[in-house]
């Protein structure tokens, strides 16, 4: 015998998608209310599993991202500005920045998830320049700036995906009870099709509160 409760969410929502259309041909009035309130839940929780993104979260995610992206125009910007200073030192640091820049994917250009990787590795190879180097050409708070940037991203993509995982986890227990407490599967029976097994455990749910 199946166990409902165990079954994976996207089992168990098919299943009870499956049960719903079975209903669709059942018009007797003493029940139709009882399969609305169940086709309800089921669509319900459809909508928990099937969408499920945080838009605000995702908003500040967006948002963060664009932030970095600027952070990253204006670092490549002062490296490209450093050509026709009169030290030949910083002139030497500012020809390695854009060395840096052109040996690596330009992170503006990807997905976010792509260009995570792409900024972590950037930020890394442009430290290692060394802080005397970079402070002497005027670079480092702005490579500070775009790690600062950097890091508050992910840090908000984390908040995010935690926050949308505590949701499901919450509302996914709710909706899966509101579909079980909506048909009984204690009695099954192997000759019924699922419009009358539907129907038959819906009677008994509606005789059982009288």
């Amino acid at each position: 015998a199946l166990n409902y409760r165990t079954l994976r969410n996207e089992e168990f929502l098919g299943l009870h998608k499956y049960f719903v259309e079975q209903t669709a041909s059942i018009t007797s009035e003493e029940i139709r209310k009882s399969i609305e309130a169940y086709r309800t839940s089921v669509t319900e929780y459809a909508n928990l599993i099937e969408v499920s993104v945080d838009e605000s979260a995702a908003r500040a995610v967006s948002r963060l991202d664009s932030e970095r992206n600027a952070a990253y125009s204006s670092c490549r910007n002062f490296a490209k500005s450093l050509k026709s200073l009169a030290d030949s030192g910083v002139v030497a640091t500012g020809e390695r920045l854009r060395k840096i820049f052109a040996e690596n994917a330009d992170p503006t250009r990807l997905n976010q998830d792509q260009s995570t990787g792409t900024f972590t590795n950037l930020i890394n190879t442009l430290k290692e320049i060394g802080d005397d180097k970079l402070s002497a050409c005027g670079f480092k708070p702005w490579l500070e700036n775009l790690e600062s940037k950097h890091n508050e991203y992910l840090t908000a993509v984390q908040n995010r995906n935690k926050e949308i995982a505590s949701k499901v986890a919450d509302a996914n227990k709710v909706y899966r009870e509101r579909c079980l407490e909506a048909v009984s599967y204690t009695h099954l029976r192997a000759h019924e099709t699922p419009a009358h097994l539907v129907c038959r455990l819906l009677l008994e749910k509606k005789k059982n509160k009288h």
